[in-house]
């Protein structure tokens, strides 16, 4: 998929893993495969193996970086409170700006913040577009389960299970502050995210 791609993009073959741990024996677009990897659900956890984060040991957070604005996903204040709405913000290294990413055994994963232990969470489980994403005491429904969808460059949208719906930046904010929302899929930057160290 071109050099300047992770090397797990650019193998064929049964050597070929998807970026979270997952064999591949066919090729093409990840956002169009569903369901489980060759090797079974349930076999590979994030930290411990995805390739992007760099992270072998499992040990550290990552910052989840918006494409269109270079800012990262933050929990407002630092605050532990339940519903608080995630927004976008500088990066400065601090650990309401980290996160976990846990494979809940099904294709998809929890995120988790660093400082608080809360979930994203899309607020009341809606199903509707514009709906605000905030942090939550983690309760495994499906409101709070992610697909990572690969752009096949680093870059993923990022899915909710219970709506089929993206995180997206409000009305492409490139300001502190812009609010994540769910909204329909369209592949553009403001639904576009990398891990980042």
């Amino acid at each position: 998929r071109g050099g300047g791609s992770p090397s797990w993009m650019n193998c064929e073959g049964s050597s070929c893993f998807d970026g979270i741990g997952h064999p591949l024996d066919q090729t093409g677009d990840l956002r169009m495969m569903s369901g489980c990897g060759k090797d079974g659900c349930g076999r590979s956890s994030v930290p411990g193996n995805m390739s992007f984060a760099n992270d072998p040991a499992g040990s550290d957070f990552t910052a989840v970086e918006a494409q269109h604005s270079g800012l990262v996903l933050d929990v407002p204040g630092a605050s532990q409170d339940d519903g608080v709405a995630i927004d976008q913000f500088s990066n400065w290294n601090v650990d309401h700006e980290r996160f976990w990413l846990e494979s809940t055994g099904d294709g998809y994963f929890t995120i988790r913040a660093r400082h608080s232990g809360k979930c994203l969470d899309v607020s009341g489980a809606s199903r509707s577009g514009g709906a605000p994403v905030v942090q939550y005491h983690c309760t495994e429904s499906d409101n709070q389960r992610f697909r990572l969808l690969s752009y096949g460059n680093g870059s993923f949208a990022v899915q909710a299970k219970h709506s089929g719906q993206c995180l997206d930046i409000a009305g492409w904010s490139t300001s502190d502050g812009g609010r994540l929302i769910q909204w329909p899929c369209a592949w553009t930057p403001n639904q576009t995210f990398r891990f980042r160290r």
